[in-house]
C-alpha cells in the first residue's frame, strides 16, 4: 500500500516494452515505442508521486497492443483473463478518481501481465490497429508546483498513423496558449499569472482532419513574495527557509521537492534495495 512514484511507473513500463521488443522486434507497437522513448530524462521528476489517471494513461497503450495482437489472451498475475477491450480497472469510475494516488500494489498488478507466449507465435496486425491509433502526450512540463510569473515549456509529441500532423495546440483549464506549433518538436510558453491548479492539455490535428487530445497534466501555481523560487505556501507548511535546503537528507532540495510536489519532510529519494527506480528512463 506504499505510494508509488513516476520513476517506479516507468522503470516497469520501459520493462514491459523490452520484454516484448525482445520476443518479436517491433511487436510493441509504434505509441508504445514513442511514449518509452520520449520519457523525461529528468531524473528529479522520478519522485513525483504516481496518481491513478498517470497510470491507466501509461498502461492503456500496453493493453491496447495486446488485444490487437491475434491469438495473445491477456492474463494477470492473479489468473485474471481479460477479454478484448478490458483494462484491469473499472471503466465507469469517475474522471475525478483519476487524481488520487496509486499505491505499488496496484501499479505492480496492472503491469503483472505475463509475455510467456508474446513472441513469433503471435500475429500483429499487418495494418494500423487499435494500438497504432492517433495520440498527443505532453512531455512537458515534468514539474507539478510552480510559482506566479514562472516561465514553463510546454512540449508534445503526437502521431497520426496514415495521415500526417497538421499542428498541435496546448491549452490551459480549456484556454488556448499562443498559436497552433505546426512543426515538430511541438512546443509552446506559458507564464501563470495567478495561484490555483491548472490543467495542461494539449490537442493534434492531422492534414485528414482528424483530432485527438492528450491525458492532462495538473500543474499547481503559488505565490512566491520574496522570489526565491518556492512556492510560499509549501514553503511555510513545510518550514524551509531557502531553495537549497535539504532538511530530510535525501539528496533533493527543497526547491526540487517543491517542483515536484513532495513532502520537505519526507526522504522521497530511493532506499536502498531500489536504486534502479532512479534512473532516468
Amino acid at each position: 500500500y506504499a505510494p508509488a512514484n513516476l520513476g517506479q511507473a516507468k522503470h516497469l513500463a520501459k520493462a514491459a516494452y523490452l520484454e516484448m521488443e525482445s520476443q518479436e522486434t517491433g511487436s510493441a507497437g509504434s505509441e508504445v515505442a514513442s511514449m518509452v522513448a520520449n520519457f523525461s530524462t529528468n531524473p528529479g521528476i522520478n519522485y513525483a508521486p504516481l496518481n491513478l489517471g498517470q497510470l491507466k494513461a501509461l498502461a492503456k497503450p500496453f493493453y491496447d497492443v495486446m488485444h490487437a495482437a491475434d491469438g495473445f489472451i491477456i492474463v494477470l498475475s492473479d489468473g485474471t483473463s481479460l477479454s478484448s477491450g478490458e483494462y484491469p480497472w473499472d471503466p465507469a469510475t469517475p474522471l475525478s478518481a483519476n487524481y488520487a494516488p496509486a499505491n505499488l500494489g496496484q501499479l505492480k498488478y496492472v503491469f503483472s501481465f505475463s509475455l510467456e507466449e508474446w513472441g513469433v507465435e503471435v500475429t500483429p496486425p499487418e495494418v494500423p490497429g487499435e494500438y497504432e491509433r492517433a495520440f498527443v502526450y505532453l512531455v512537458e512540463p515534468t514539474i507539478r508546483y510552480a510559482v506566479v510569473g514562472q516561465a514553463i515549456g510546454l512540449k508534445a509529441v503526437a502521431s497520426f498513423p496514415g495521415d500526417t500532423v497538421s499542428g498541435v495546440k496546448f491549452y490551459t483549464n480549456g484556454v488556448l496558449l499562443g498559436p497552433e506549433d505546426s512543426s515538430p518538436p511541438y512546443e509552446s510558453g506559458w507564464s501563470p499569472s495567478g495561484i490555483g491548479s491548472y490543467a495542461l492539455q494539449a490537442k493534434a490535428s492531422s492534414l485528414g482532419g482528424g483530432s485527438v487530445l492528450s491525458p492532462v497534466w495538473i500543474v499547481v501555481i503559488q505565490e512566491d513574495v520574496n522570489g526565491d523560487g518556492l512556492g510560499d505556501v509549501w514553503a511555510m507548511a513545510n518550514g524551509v527557509t531557502g531553495p537549497g535546503d535539504d532538511d530530510d537528507g535525501d539528496g533533493m532540495t527543497a526547491l526540487d521537492e517543491f517542483a515536484s510536489g513532495l513532502s520537505a519532510g519526507i526522504k522521497d529519494h530511493p532506499v536502498v534495495g531500489l536504486e534502479y527506480f532512479s534512473v532516468s528512463l
